[in-house]
């Protein structure tokens, strides 16, 4: 509670620039799934190749350009998971921010890319092995990209660093990452328009934990 209301007090401050920055960001990640969306519903309007009964299309074009869509949108969402992390975490230090930060995530990429992979490989391994395991994973590595943009550290040092800050600390983290999900739910609830305040809010909760467990200044 006390993460999730600083995030709103912040985002209350300035909500222009806060929630218009963070959800250009988002839009700018959805990019590239959304224009393969566009183009695997065109070729299948054009082909008469529709879903049906909810199923996705067996054509192998169409198959095709969702894989390619998803693959491209994976170094894109990296891209600018480093740019909204570092506006993040000025704004929850009080700093200079500005909408131009979600662009400088070009410095972090490479890092924020191959991070994201293994924290992706190691939840799913975690997962398979009966969910719990995958669960434990992903609250100890929740930090990795503010790690990353932070402290400018490699991805391997990124993971380490992420798993110590959490050590003792997954218990709270769960009910931060619990208070996510009901704030989230109640964006939803609100025909779909609070998701666009609650997604914001969750990422500076999201950071504001992370400078609190590093013993740094917050606004």
């Amino acid at each position: 509670m006390e993460a999730l209301s600083f995030a709103w007090e912040r985002v209350k401050s300035d909500p222009g620039t806060i929630l218009g920055t963070l959800v250009l960001g988002w839009l700018l990640t959805a990019s590239v799934s959304f224009v393969g969306g566009i183009f695997a519903a065109v070729y299948q309007a054009g082909t008469g190749v529709m879903e049906h009964a909810g199923r996705p299309s067996a054509d192998p074009i169409v198959i095709a350009i969702q894989a390619v869509s998803s693959l491209l949108s994976w170094p894109v969402e990296a891209f600018f998971m480093g740019g909204m992390t570092l506006f993040a975490l000025k704004v929850a230090r009080g700093e200079m921010y500005a909408m131009g930060d979600i662009f400088a995530g070009g410095r972090y990429f490479l890092n924020v890319l191959v991070a994201t992979l293994v924290v992706g490989i190691l939840v799913f391994t975690g997962i398979l092995c009966l969910i719990v395991p995958g669960v434990i994973i992903a609250l100890g590595l929740i930090f990795v990209v503010p790690v990353i943009v932070d402290k400018e550290l490699g991805p391997i040092e990124a993971l380490k660093e992420s798993w110590r800050i959490t050590q003792g600390k997954k218990g709270d983290i769960f009910l931060l990452v619990l208070g996510f999900i009901l704030v989230t739910i109640a964006g939803l609830c609100a025909c779909c328009v609070g998701a666009l305040l609650a997604a914001p809010v969750c990422l500076i909760a999201q950071t504001y934990a992370y400078l609190r467990l590093t013993g740094q200044k917050t606004a």
